[in-house]
């Protein structure tokens, strides 16, 4: 009987595969919920960069993005045909400061990356 009980697992190896089975069953289903949250993430970015996109080249207003020092960074048409440009390379290589001639009349502008008057230092 010593070789017979040999050859089969016993109860307590199955119960702890089992335990091990279903420990792996619901990693692979957390898994599965975070791949579907991940896609459904991406989706959402990608929906809201294809609307900024539409708003941005769409507009009937000239828009553009501006580095801090004043080089056109992107423009939409409207841009291009308000300013006189020809081609958005031609666009790309001014300064927004040269636009604007009159220092009475300044470009409305946000400044997302850095507050206005504040420092790192922190005075």
């Amino acid at each position: 009987m010593g070789d017979l009980a040999q050859g089969r697992p016993d109860a307590e190896r199955i119960a702890r595969l089992e335990a091990e089975n279903e420990v792996l069953r619901q990693e692979n289903a957390e898994l599965k919920r975070g791949e579907a949250e991940r896609k459904r993430m991406e989706d959402a970015l990608r929906e809201s960069e294809e609307k900024y996109a539409r708003f941005f080249w769409d507009d009937l207003t000239g828009d553009s993005l501006v580095s801090a020092d004043g080089r056109v960074l992107a423009c939409n048409p409207a841009f291009l045909a308000i300013f006189g440009f020809s081609s958005f390379d031609e666009a790309l290589a001014s300064n927004i400061q040269s636009l604007y001639p009159d220092p009475g009349i300044e470009p409305i502008t946000c400044t997302c990356s850095k507050k206005r008057g504040h420092s790192d230092e922190g005075d």
